[in-house]
């Protein structure tokens, strides 16, 4: 009995270091795949030998890229391309003599143009933050291509020898971002060395080439192609700040792979820099006029203008809207107390300009194409987004609030919620404050709407061109609940302004909401209107903002009792 015992144990000592032997080869075998897939600018997700459903769905898309068999599995014909490949870039930056980088211009790993239907995040899938996210993104007004320095067809340019034009749909830049220029304040010289030497996971030129006209070594071999930057006829479509967006974000369905971990964005707005100066012979705008440039903590509004300009045509009121003045800062410090014959601020924010049109959101391209076809505006399998509604002129959604108010009426005591409804979010605009010190729950929370339907949503803080997750928590059933109010407790009020709100399931689900840091504030309604009462009488410094057009700001003097008017105009090209 004792020997049955022992030679038992031997057998299954013997088959558990098999087992773990067979796993350890398997896992070396599928991170070698994984980095592999990354330098192909294939995301497998985290390189960390594990096979699971995106290492796999990665194998899948490369296959599809090589015109292999989609099975996504590592089988032998599949690991002779993707490892004899990936031996042939690494070997080829190692034998690269070292003149050569830098008799050449080097060039970005930004891959796309803005053309497409979406704006936020995301695909850019999320950031996005997405799909900025998306950057705060979000995020999607879908405007005309956004206005940048214009392209000076000079015969370096016309002399263009890659793919001419390039027509491609891509993930739009939110507007706000779109709408942005820091090459001014850049570097040209560190961007050509991130993108000659230093970028990771190779040198951009490897796709993107020396001449930057999209015939790197590993260019004839991606589909699609690598961005031609000598196109003049693609590029004078694409803003610095659509640049940026891509850099950062990647562009899903092609080899650009995001660099939001690996980059500073000081160091993508000098390789933007380099490219536009190099390939495309601009001037950046900083240097042209530095007054037109936005400044980081600024909403820019969705216009060719600059913010002071278009602030200052908002005037429809007693006294003119503009920014808000030189060193104004919101402290964040209200106390709740008694007002007395307080007065009201009303009025309508109304619109000027091209109303963007609605994103048409193709759902058979994403999960639960049969459910999120229900939606109440969905035809078939597509649904119109509608991210600035105007009737009559008059904006809807815009949230009007006061910027330096003390003290006054209490907060409201309702639990602010988001429900994730037939694959979208109600309300789309609403308001936001920091967490009071003490309050554990009750503040804000999310809930699933939707039968066997997972969401997942993840909440930002935005501001300027970066995105800071602030939480992210998976709804799997009907019912589910998610209490955010930690969430909020670390804001503040030079840095949180914008809550983007985005389900990474469903990345066409979002939502936006205002910071606000005193309970005096309205949403304009259908016809645009609004109304702020019981306001202690006063000096007051009073904000228009929508997420995708920007914001104007003026003074306004309220006297006790009585009610004021005060109609804001929000332009868009």
């Amino acid at each position: 009995m004792k020997k049955s015992r022992v030679f038992t144990a031997l057998i299954i000592m013997i088959f558990f270091l098999q087992t773990g032997i067979t796993n350890l080869f398997a896992g070396e075998l599928v991170r070698k795949a994984q980095e592999s897939l990354v330098g192909m600018g294939v995301d497998p997700g985290p390189v960390d030998g594990l096979w699971g459903p995106l290492t796999q769905g990665a194998v899948k898309k490369f296959q599809e890229n090589q015109g292999l068999p989609v099975s996504g599995r590592l089988d032998d014909e599949t690991k002779k391309h993707l490892f004899s490949f990936t031996h042939e870039i690494l070997s080829t930056e190692k034998t690269a003599p070292e003149t050569q980088e830098t008799t050449q211009p080097a060039v970005s790993a930004v891959a796309e143009e803005k053309n497409a239907p979406v704006a936020g995040e995301e695909p850019v899938k999320k950031v996005s933050p997405k799909q900025t996210l998306k950057a705060p993104d979000s995020v999607e007004a879908k405007p005309a291509s956004p206005p940048g320095p214009k392209v000076k067809e000079t015969s370096a340019v016309k002399k263009a020898s890659g793919p001419c034009p390039q027509p491609r749909k891509t993930k739009s830049a939110p507007a706000s971002i779109a709408k942005l220029d820091k090459t001014g304040g850049a570097n040209s010289d560190r961007g050509k060395k991130i993108y000659s030497k230093t970028a990771k996971p190779m040198a951009c030129k490897m796709c993107h080439g020396d001449k930057g006209d999209g015939k790197g070594k590993l260019g004839a071999a991606l589909k699609p192609r690598p961005r031609n930057f000598t196109c003049a006829e693609t590029m004078k479509k694409v803003s610095p700040g659509q640049m940026f967006w891509i850099i950062k974000n990647g562009s899903p369905g092609t080899a650009m792979v995001a660099h939001k971990k690996s980059l500073q964005d000081k160091e993508i707005w000098d390789v933007v820099k380099y490219i536009r100066s190099t390939f495309l012979n601009e001037t950046p705008a900083g240097e042209k006029t530095a007054s037109k440039s936005i400044p980081e903590e600024t909403s820019a509004p969705a216009s060719s203008k600059s913010a002071p300009e278009v602030a200052a045509q908002a005037s429809v009121a007693p006294s003119p809207a503009r920014q808000l003045p030189k060193g104004f800062k919101v402290t964040g410090k209200y106390a709740e107390g008694t007002v007395s014959n307080g007065g009201s601020i009303s009025g309508v924010v109304q619109f000027s300009g091209k109303v963007p049109a609605p994103i048409m959101e193709d759902l058979s391209k994403g999960k639960n194409v049969e459910f999120c076809s229900t939606h109440p505006d969905a035809k078939g399998t597509v649904r119109p987004r509608v991210k600035v509604a105007v009737v009559n002129g008059n904006l809807r959604d815009a949230v009007v609030f006061i910027q330096n108010i003390k003290t006054g009426k209490a907060w409201p005591t309702a639990i602010n919620n988001f429900d994730f409804r037939t694959c979208d979010i109600f309300p789309k605009v609403s308001v936001i404050r920091k967490t009071p010190r003490g309050m554990k729950t009750g503040l804000l929370t999310i809930t699933n709407q939707d039968p066997d339907i997972l969401h997942n949503p993840h909440g930002y803080s935005i501001a300027g061109a970066s995105r800071k997750t602030l939480f992210n928590k998976p709804l799997p059933s009907k019912g589910d609940v998610a209490d955010v109010t930690r969430s909020f407790k670390r804001f503040k009020p030079s840095k949180d302004k914008h809550f983007f709100l985005q389900c990474d399931q469903h990345n066409f689900m979002e939502a936006d909401a205002r910071v606000v840091w005193n309970p005096y504030y309205s949403l304009s309604g259908a016809d645009g209107a609004f109304k702020i009462d019981r306001i202690p009488a006063g000096k007051y410094w009073v904000t228009a903002w929508h997420p995708y057009i920007g914001e104007v700001s003026r003074e306004v003097t309220v006297t006790g009792g009585a009610d004021v008017r005060s109609d804001f105009e929000l332009v868009s090209k």
